[in-house]
């Protein structure tokens, strides 16, 4: 490989590894009033980024109105941040007595068209919370845990990988205490179906050019590149 033009001089191999920034981050989403809330009003809070300064999430909730489906709840999640992409979040309703029950999440990996997830709808319907309001809403207050995962379209340098946002004590022990119990095999066996190769990611990876910023020459073509 050269720039430019001439004889080639030298004859070596050269390779260079970038690694995608990556910030995990939980926060509780409390719904106060649940059951006197309007269909299609979102109730919208918003929890700063520890790795990014100036940068914002904003989660939003709300439920439908019932004339297509069974009033489905709906979540979404931005930033302030053009560069932060929202790809895997979970979601799970912390009942009166701190237990976790999962309600949804989506998972996007690389691809063609670097899709950031915006909108997630819940696995649980808003009837469904209020027939089980003893449960579910203490004090008419619906409380979400929402798990997400962003990358950023730069290359990694000082970050933050994980940040658990002013979550209450018995909802840290529970999900340390539900990340301990589960079987790391189980786990591993179940990723590893789910998620796509890496020969795929990396296709995908070079098919959108994510991480090139140089165009290198050979005798025959040029391509795209990273540069160190």
């Amino acid at each position: 490989m050269w720039e430019g033009e001439g004889e080639i001089q030298k004859t070596g191999k050269i390779s260079a590894r970038t690694r995608i920034c990556v910030e995990n981050i939980s926060f509780l989403h409390v719904v106060e009033n649940f059951s006197k809330l309007q269909s299609n009003v979102k109730q919208t809070i918003q929890v700063q980024s520890c790795s990014i300064e100036g940068d914002n999430i904003l989660s939003s909730l709300y439920f439908t109105d019932g004339s297509c489906c069974e009033e489905k709840m709906i979540i979404e999640i931005d930033t302030t941040d053009d560069l932060q992409i929202l790809q895997k979040c979970e979601f799970s309703l912390i009942d009166g007595t701190g237990n976790i029950i999962k309600c949804g999440g989506i998972n996007y990996t690389y691809d063609s068209e670097i899709t950031t997830i915006r909108k997630v709808p819940l696995s649980i319907t808003r009837k469904v919370v209020l027939d089980r309001n003893n449960e579910y809403l203490p004090d008419d207050r619906l409380s979400l845990l929402c798990e997400c995962c962003f990358s950023r379209r730069e290359i990694e340098r000082d970050t933050i990988e994980e940040v658990q946002h002013e979550l209450p004590m018995i909802v840290t022990k529970k999900l340390n205490n539900y990340a301990d119990s589960k079987d790391i095999y189980q786990i591993a066996e179940q990723n590893l179906a789910e998620l796509p190769s890496v020969s795929e990611d990396m296709k995908a990876l070079y098919k959108t050019q994510r991480m090139t910023d140089v165009e290198l020459k050979t005798k025959t073509k040029s391509f795209p590149a990273h540069k160190i």
